[in-house]
């Protein structure tokens, strides 16, 4: 059976080390924002590989910290989710007070991760719908044109079954 207030130091300590790595990948995303509109594809793979270490291992610490309140959860008995304030109330002032604290830390970086992401997001369907666009300018095509389809010769056919089809003129 674990103490609850040992727990709780394991807890604060994990949230602690997370908000360091937080404020790492939000400055990195930031950052590497003109790259989520990148037309090459290598560009975003870098900032995947520059990324993707920190958030595995905001993701380790995040698992972590889901275990240890698992185990507070039951000790305390509790059925529903654990909160900071309901854990806060079975703890005494000093230790209940550098909880939420952390907690309340932790949350704004992490609302603050969220916005990012999503500004990611958009700016990554962004690019996507202005390289289609250009393609599509670029084969002269309108709406709901194809491209041409080519025959076994490599000529190009006025009517087009599809984007890109070839079609091989056996029956």
């Amino acid at each position: 059976m674990i103490e609850i207030s040992e727990a709780t130091h394991r807890l604060i300590l994990i949230l602690e080390q997370q908000q360091p790595l937080l404020r790492s990948l939000i400055e990195g995303m930031q950052r590497e924002r003109s790259s989520f509109v990148a037309a090459r594809p290598s560009i975003l793979e870098r900032v995947e590989e520059q990324l993707l270490p920190t958030a595995e291992r905001i993701a380790a610490l995040e698992a972590e910290r889901k275990e240890i309140g698992d185990q507070i959860q039951a000790v305390l008995g509790l059925k529903g989710e654990l909160t900071a304030s309901l854990l806060a109330s079975h703890l005494e002032k000093p230790l209940a007070d550098k909880l939420v604290a952390t907690v309340e830390r932790s949350t704004e970086l992490a609302k603050t991760l969220a916005v990012e992401q999503a500004v990611g997001g958009q700016l990554l369907n962004f690019s996507h719908q202005a390289q289609e666009s250009m393609y599509r300018d670029l084969m002269g095509l309108q709406d709901n044109n194809h491209a041409p389809g080519y025959d076994r010769c490599a000529k190009t056919l006025t009517e087009s079954p599809g984007s890109g089809q070839l079609i091989s003129g056996l029956i």
